[in-house]
């Protein structure tokens, strides 16, 4: 195996990671669909983004954070966000069988576990008790 060094990256410099997820979910009339969901790898700039977003957004709790990184990684066809953090009460509403592949999906593609969601939200906690 070679050794890294910023020639090699210049020359093959690394991509962002994509997978397809199928979801399924049930509508308000008890209709069933499927579709599939392009999830992506942040770059390293935008995972600081996120988690700085979310130290400093003053929301609590595990789910905010799963549904941002939702956000922040979801894309439709044309590589375009499937939402922006104004529709976070709106993902909030959806049944976790729908979003949860897409979050495992965005987790396993940024090395996010759920102890660093979990932290993120314990740390959230903390700077909101901060500015009490």
């Amino acid at each position: 195996m070679k050794s890294l060094t910023r020639k090699l990256l210049d020359k093959h410099r690394p991509g962002l990671a994509t997978v397809v997820v199928p979801v399924v979910w049930t509508d308000q009339k008890g209709r069933r669909h499927a579709a599939q969901v392009t999830v992506t790898e942040m770059t390293v700039t935008d995972r600081a983004k996120f988690e700085g977003a979310m130290l400093a957004s003053g929301e609590q709790g595990t789910g905010i954070i799963r549904e941002s990184l939702a956000i922040a990684c979801a894309r439709d066809d044309e590589g375009r966000p499937l939402w922006t953090y104004d529709d976070l009460g709106t993902l909030g509403g959806y049944g976790s069988g729908f979003l949860e592949p897409i979050v495992a999906a965005a987790q396993r593609l940024n090395m996010v576990a759920d102890q660093d969601i979990e932290e993120l939200a314990k740390n959230s906690e903390e700077t909101d008790e901060d500015d009490s």
